[in-house]
């Protein structure tokens, strides 16, 4: 529900069901499934872990992945969640990012021990042994043709088309930065967020900077998010909220009355409303108000804070 009571917990990660519900991974509150009008906390779900959740990805046969700070990956419903994998993806993976490809495969990054795919019982583990350049993996995405992306400590991104391990660093474009954020574009390609605040485009191999998002002050970007109108949100650590559409980065921060200047999750609801999870709450935009706000820059975006 919308209030005027601060979120009291740190939200790692925003993703949308088939039925409009958002699900949001927490630090402190584990789980929650904010439905219209309500919060409910899967606090103690049977096969879940109480340990805080560090990525999310929906499916389409309507479960939900999560992966955990401590406790490897997990997919489920709000009734009941499993443990994913084998002996490989252990109960002591830091997974720091969750996607899903169109065979169904599930794809984790980890925080040191590389990026595994599980599917029905089968699992890929790539480590630095494949040709990874570092077992830190920090981003993961699957673009349209369904080849997984992942980027890693070093600076470097990865792509898996099942069969072979391509790298990609500085000669094909990539300024050397730790990727931070990932997802495909909708046009094709791949969008990125790197730990200095660099937005690029990936299009046939090749990495573009662009340069009218860089507004962030070489804060590191935390969250991508690009609608089917073609524009794409960037959440950075400090640096505030920005939209990039038709070729204009315009950015809101604390002087702009963005509530506050981290934004780790950006996501649109069914309705085109827009999500923030910020360092001072959860917020909702209007998508009136978000129209509004793009065509006239000078027009402030109104911000509801949510509250358990």
């Amino acid at each position: 529900m919308l209030g005027e009571n601060r979120w009291p917990y740190d939200v790692r990660a925003i993703c949308e069901d088939n039925q409009g519900n958002l699900w949001l991974g927490t630090s402190g509150g584990g789980l929650a499934q904010l439905r219209l009008q309500s919060v409910h906390f899967l606090r103690g779900a049977p096969g879940l872990p109480d340990n805080p959740v560090t990525a999310l990805a929906f499916g389409g046969d309507g479960k939900i992945c999560l992966g955990l700070q401590r406790g490897g990956l997990f997919a489920g419903e709000s009734g009941r969640f499993d443990a994913v994998g084998g002996n490989g993806l252990s109960a002591q993976n830091f997974v720091t990012s969750v996607c899903l490809a169109p065979d169904g495969t599930i794809w984790a990054g980890t925080l040191g021990d590389g990026l595994y795919g599980l599917r029905n019982g089968r699992e890929i583990h790539l480590t630095t042994a494949d040709g990874l350049a570092d077992d830190t993996v920090l981003a993961t995405c699957v673009d349209k043709k369904g080849d997984v992306w992942a980027s890693t400590g070093a600076g470097t991104v990865h792509c898996f088309d099942g069969n072979h391990l391509v790298r990609f660093d500085a000669a094909n474009g990539l300024p050397g930065a730790p990727v931070t954020a990932m997802i495909p574009a909708t046009a094709g390609g791949i969008w990125l967020g790197t730990q200095d605040g660099q937005i690029l485009r990936e299009q046939n191999g090749k990495f573009i900077s662009i340069p009218a998002a860089e507004n962030f002050g070489e804060r590191a970007v935390l969250a991508l998010f690009e609608n089917g109108r073609g524009q794409l949100w960037i959440g950075s650590d400090g640096g505030g909220l920005t939209c990039l559409t038709n070729g204009v980065g315009i950015n809101w921060n604390t002087s702009r009355e963005l509530p506050g200047n981290v934004v780790s999750a950006v996501i649109e609801d069914g309705a085109k409303n827009l999500w923030l999870a910020t360092d001072t709450g959860i917020y909702r935009v209007n998508h009136a108000d978000v129209r509004r706000s793009l065509e006239n820059a000078h027009v402030p975006l109104a911000f509801q804070l949510m509250s358990e």
